[in-house]
């Protein structure tokens, strides 16, 4: 049995906050709030990155074991949406059609709009044995599709650059597919290849993150600024820059040498991830109806991240407790 690697679930956890970020910080108000912003950019890749890291450390992959994921996720997600129901009814005396919702969700049209993450790892993990095969059996075929995404990537990031336009944007998260498909067999690629890539990462890695981090914020800043007319984060995901900070990051963190008494912290926190993804958008949206100056003033804007991230994860810690309940923030 593999032995747990807790940077990862560093990874994991660090994103989870940089989702909750960009969903609460406005970067408008101010310096900070942008610098914010623009480094939380890396979650949804890290996060992406991380899911094919882990499907890549097992050795032989099924569709029955892939068959179990895609019903697991979407239980939770039919169950989330059948509890909005009957809450709405409950309050308004009206039933509203959340199998629909259920289903649009996925597709980023419903109640639960963020739900499009799981509708994108679904169809990763349709892909998973047939790319676990790949790199297995034909190393070259599997590093040639990497390289070829992650060409396809860089292009329509600079092509949006000449028409002025992120041409990304135009097609829902869910079926960015050249950008979740690059960073999941990223993550698979270093499965295999970690031993070299440490050779030269290790020796000036705080020189690389550092680099890698500046570069992301100023490319951002001045790239969404003066060629597109304002900061839309998720249209920079394919960059070259938020390409290179994504692999710092990760490789910076998952062989990261953890103190023994941060790993009990780290698996707490770990167990309340996709539980505070789910939950998250609620908690902020009824903060912001009660004290509209969240949304108003920098400062709070931050504490008002700070404080969402706080009460999602004490409120899904309390889920957590219930034995049967525990399993809708589980994936």
């Amino acid at each position: 049995m593999k032995q747990r690697i807790y940077g990862i679930d560093l990874l994991k956890v660090m994103a989870c906050i940089g989702v909750v970020s960009l969903h609460t910080v406005n970067g408008s108000l101010g310096m900070v709030n942008r610098i914010v912003t623009l480094v939380c950019s890396l979650s949804i890749p890290v996060f992406f990155m991380c899911s094919g890291y882990v499907a890549f450390l097992k050795e032989n992959i099924s569709y029955k074991y892939v068959a179990k994921k895609i019903i697991k996720i979407l239980a939770v997600c039919f169950f989330w949406e059948m509890i909005h129901a009957i809450a709405y009814f409950l309050y308004y005396h009206e039933m509203r059609n959340f199998i629909e919702s259920f289903f649009m969700d996925f597709l980023q049209k419903g109640l639960f709009f963020h739900f499009w993450f799981f509708g994108a790892l679904i169809i990763l993990y349709l892909l998973l044995p047939i790319l676990r095969k790949m790199e297995q059996k034909t190393p070259r075929v599997y590093i040639g599709l990497l390289a070829f995404l992650g060409g396809v990537c860089i292009c329509i990031d600079e092509i949006s650059i000449a028409v002025g336009q992120q041409m990304s944007l135009s097609v829902i998260q869910t079926f960015r597919l050249w950008q979740w498909l690059f960073y999941y067999m990223l993550g698979g690629f270093i499965v295999t290849h970690s031993g070299k890539i440490s050779v030269w990462f290790c020796k000036y890695r705080d020189m690389y993150v550092v680099m890698a981090l500046f570069v992301l914020v100023a490319w951002q800043w001045i790239v969404g600024t003066h060629c597109f007319g304002g900061i839309m984060v998720e249209g920079f995901y394919g960059s070259l820059p938020v390409i290179m900070a994504t692999l710092c990051a990760f490789l910076y963190l998952y062989q990261a040498k953890l103190n023994d008494a941060m790993i009990p912290a780290i698996k707490m926190a770990t167990s309340c991830i996709m539980g505070v993804y789910i939950v998250h958008p609620f908690i902020l949206a009824a903060m912001v109806h009660f004290i509209p100056a969240f949304g108003t003033n920098g400062i709070l804007n931050l504490i008002y991240c700070m404080i969402t991230v706080f009460v999602s994860s004490i409120i899904v810690w309390m889920i957590g407790r219930i034995p049967v309940v525990s399993k809708l923030i589980k994936i």
